[in-house]
């Protein structure tokens, strides 16, 4: 895994990083809080040089009054100093807001393009990728301490306007001895490398224990929500389950804390270093003052300025805040990087238009995930007519939902080809022929939303329609569900919402199915069932498929199911062994043949068999 430490160039510290991203939150925003962080860097200068003609200008006003032009320049300053604090308290507040303003939309603009980058790509290669898994997380900020603070543009804004400010005293400082600064800018940088270095390492040592934090999130989930809290009980798995979070936090975070430990003698070093340069530079001051060599004004205003240039030092938690937040924005940036430079995209710009006509063509197709050293498909050859349908049956780890995969452009073979009407799929846009698709997948996704949304998402413009979404609810006998939920079409699907409902596997699989055949209804061309009832009794699924063939008579339908009793239906039967189709034919063709095909239809048949004859 690729770190935000590993060949990270001067762009990619903390401050230009920032500097690069924050004018996409806002030029106009990001303008005037320009102007506000260099105007307060600038105030603390200002007040310095006041307040040392303020000072200076004191015994010569004692002597001869508020008329002389002492006294004129004590009431200037003066006036100065009032204007100045006013300027400080009214600016102060207006940046405030500006920069929790820019921070909070800076949050939800890196989530957004993080978001992005996860949702654009239309394969899903990048998304089944450990490393990327691992990228995403740093993305995230997963962690307490590793996270985009919304703060960040506050600890921006503090930094900059200490680093002008700091710079400004240095400046002044060399005016007393051109030596006096050097001792303080090499203290303050012992002291500004050394929190640096540490910051760093801890957020390397966050990256490089990734996945161990991701495992110790898993647990904690499983122990917090409510998909395993049955079975944690059930099994007696809480005190498992609570050891498992503890040792992979502890191994997540042990090289973390022993760092820590290792960096105390520089802590030691830098302290040691302050305090010697100060007591040098304030030791020449007031020896330079007691020879009179140095005026009260001046004294004053050098003694101020060598106090400033702490300002170049290490400033505690706006330094940490954007060395944490610096590191999901970083991360967020490379993702972006890696979708833009085409790692996950699938080419193709043709439209399907109202494809298949003739028929979709398997030619030769090899498959292998990518870092998978075995493939799953091994030349495989298949024809699926366009408006029939084909039954797929093989053993679990056939590679029946990979194939559901490639049909669907999820992902595009290693080798070989798949055609639709003879023209190579990779020539289609992606989305193009996914429009043409209606699919129930084997691990469907059961929306934590409305009824409405779960079943209108199978075609998105359709989803105010109420007439559609019940005609597709009544041709799965899912109608009589959705009408006795308390709100109807708009009740939550889940308990964790008010006035939520909760579904049982075969209810939910009819809202699936729902959802395929609204896509059917508006105008999808091709029909892909992966398991679709496998919580259905056997007598349900048979009755359900019956209906769907006869709904979908003209739409291209392909199912895959482990029961043999529903996909005899089917106008033909492929059977997939080994990542190759092995027999082909209908129902009773496969069994006359005593392949494959018969001898699994035999095991399903046999206990009905001996049930019947008693």
């Amino acid at each position: 895994m690729v770190t935000s430490n590993d060949v990270r160039g001067w762009l990619d510290r903390p401050i230009p990083l920032l500097l690069r991203v924050l004018p996409r939150v806002g030029w106009g925003r990001t303008s005037v809080f320009a102007g506000l962080v260099i105007f307060q860097g600038l105030l603390p200068i200002a007040f310095i040089v006041a307040t040392g003609t303020l000072v200076g200008a004191v015994p010569e006003v004692a002597v001869n009054g508020f008329g002389s032009r002492a006294g004129h320049r004590f009431l200037a300053a003066l006036v100065t100093l009032a204007a100045l604090y006013t300027a400080q308290q009214v600016l102060g507040p207006v940046r405030q807001a500006l920069e929790n303003l820019l921070g909070s939309r800076l949050n939800i603009v890196m989530r957004e393009r993080i978001m992005t980058a996860a949702t654009e790509p239309p394969g899903i290669a990048h998304l089944e990728d450990p490393d990327v898994s691992d990228e995403f997380e740093l993305a995230r900020g997963v962690g307490q301490q590793r996270r985009l603070d919304p703060r960040v543009v506050w600890a921006l804004g503090q930094i900059l306007s200490s680093r002008i400010q700091g710079a400004i005293a240095v400046l002044i400082l060399a005016g007393f001895q051109w030596w006096a600064p050097l001792p303080l800018i090499i203290a303050h940088s012992v002291n500004y490398v050394w929190h640096d270095r540490q910051a760093a390492t801890l957020v390397r040592r966050r990256e490089l224990s990734t996945a161990s934090l991701r495992r110790a999130r898993y647990f904690r989930d499983l122990a917090l929500g409510p998909g395993a809290a049955k079975e944690i009980r059930v099994f007696g798995l809480a005190p498992w389950v609570l050891g498992r979070f503890g040792s992979e936090w502890l191994r997540g975070m042990s090289e973390i804390w022993a760092q820590r430990q290792r960096s105390r003698w520089w802590m030691a070093s830098a302290i040691g270093s302050l305090a010697a340069s100060y007591g040098i530079v304030f030791l020449a001051l007031g020896i330079a003052g007691a020879r009179g060599d140095v005026g009260l004004m001046a004294l004053t205003i050098f003694a101020q300025a060598a106090i400033n240039t702490e300002a170049l030092s290490y400033l505690g938690e706006p330094e940490r805040i954007l060395s944490f937040s610096a590191s999901p924005i970083l991360h967020a940036l490379r993702l972006e990087h890696r979708i833009h430079r085409g790692e996950a995209e699938l080419p193709g710009t043709r439209s399907a238009g109202a494809l298949p006509q003739e028929g979709i063509r398997f030619d030769n197709v090899h498959f292998r995930y990518p870092k998978a050293s075995q493939e799953v498909l091994d030349g495989l050859d298949l024809f699926i007519p366009a408006g029939h349908s084909l039954a797929i049956v093989g053993e679990n780890g056939a590679g029946k939902t990979t194939l559901v995969k490639l049909l669907c452009r999820l992902y595009d073979p290693t080798s070989g080809s798949i055609t639709i009407d003879g023209i190579d799929m990779r020539e289609f846009a992606p989305d193009s022929w996914r429009s043409r698709l209606g699919v129930v997948f084997q691990d469907f996704v059961r929306y934590e939303l409305p009824a409405r949304e779960n079943v209108g998402f199978g075609r998105l413009e359709l989803l105010g329609d109420e007439e559609a979404l019940t005609k597709a609810a009544r041709s799965v006998s899912a109608w009589d569900l959705v009408s006795h939920l308390l709100r109807g079409w708009d009740t939550p699907l889940s308990r964790a919402y008010r006035n939520g409902a909760d579904l049982s596997g075969g209810q939910w699989q009819k809202i699936a199915l729902a959802r395929a055949l609204l896509a059917a209804q508006g105008g999808a061309g091709v029909l892909v069932l992966d398991e679709p009832t496998a919580n259905l009794d056997v007598r349900a699924e048979a009755e359900l498929f019956d209906r769907i063939l006869e709904l979908t008579r003209d739409v291209t339908t392909i199912l895959i199911s482990h029961r043999f009793s529903s996909v005899r239906r089917a106008d033909r039967i492929a059977v997939l062994s080994g990542g190759r189709i092995v027999e082909e034919g209908t129902h009773d063709e496969l069994l006359a043949a005593g392949g494959l095909y018969a001898r699994m239809f035999g095991l399903q048949a046999t206990p009905f068999r001996e049930v019947e004859g008693g």
